[in-house]
């Protein structure tokens, strides 16, 4: 998952996945540059549909990793 400068700290996506997103105090998100296990994709995904700065978004892991790579 990364997040692009457009966001606007609506902070939307921190209480769709808070397991993948943290805020900061001013409704920024703090994403780590770790993989979204498949549990958590269906709520990544709804978090980059939702996001009103279109700030988010999901990129593929490379070959032979099952999970969404998240980065900031």
């Amino acid at each position: 998952m990364r997040a692009a400068s457009r966001c606007a700290g609506h902070g939307l996506c921190g209480h769709l996945v808070p397991g993948l997103i943290r805020l900061d105090p001013y409704g920024f998100p703090m994403i780590a540059d770790a993989p979204v296990r498949t549990g958590s994709l269906h709520d990544a995904r709804q978090a980059a549909e939702m996001c009103r700065a279109l700030a988010l978004g999901l990129s593929r892991a490379p070959a032979g990793d099952r999970s969404a790579r998240s980065s900031a």
